[in-house]
């Protein structure tokens, strides 16, 4: 697509939070927040990697020279999801509305953020939702699109 000129629109999703709604899209640092999205984003990495999940970014290992910083931190739903985890008290569920579908990559990371935070997280992509709670999602593991 890049060769041929080609540009596809960034995936975007939204959160709302104490009655307003903050819109993220995939690849953009501009939120205010970014700085704190990023960091909750990483330590969730760095526990994955440590709990043995191997890397959840293992279906981009083509990207060319892509950080797995980067990348891990560059998907809409994640950065929202991580925007309602520092916004909101514990225990509140946290509900993302996206514009694309979940990939396999996202679908992990959000059964390991469910488990680890002990919240409820739900996702709905362009066609499903997926309703994530102590590391399970409603769908099994359905639902998300490969890359």
């Amino acid at each position: 697509m890049r060769e041929m000129g080609l540009t596809v629109d960034p995936g975007c999703s939204w959160v709302e939070v104490k009655g307003k709604v903050h819109a993220f899209l995939s690849g953009d640092s501009s939120h205010p927040e970014m700085r704190e999205i990023e960091g909750v984003l990483q330590g969730f990495f760095e526990k994955m990697t440590a709990a043995g999940h191997g890397d959840p970014e293992a279906s981009f290992a083509n990207e060319v020279e892509a950080s797995k910083a980067e990348v891990f931190c560059g998907h809409s739903e994640r950065l929202a999801v991580a925007y309602g985890l520092i916004n909101t008290s514990p225990g509140m569920p946290i509900w993302v509305t996206k514009t694309l579908y979940m990939c396999e990559s996202c679908h992990i990371t959000m059964k390991f953020i469910s488990k680890a935070v002990r919240r409820e997280i739900s996702v709905r992509d362009t066609e499903i939702f997926h309703h994530f709670k102590d590391g399970s999602c409603s769908r099994g593991d359905e639902g998300y699109r490969g890359n």
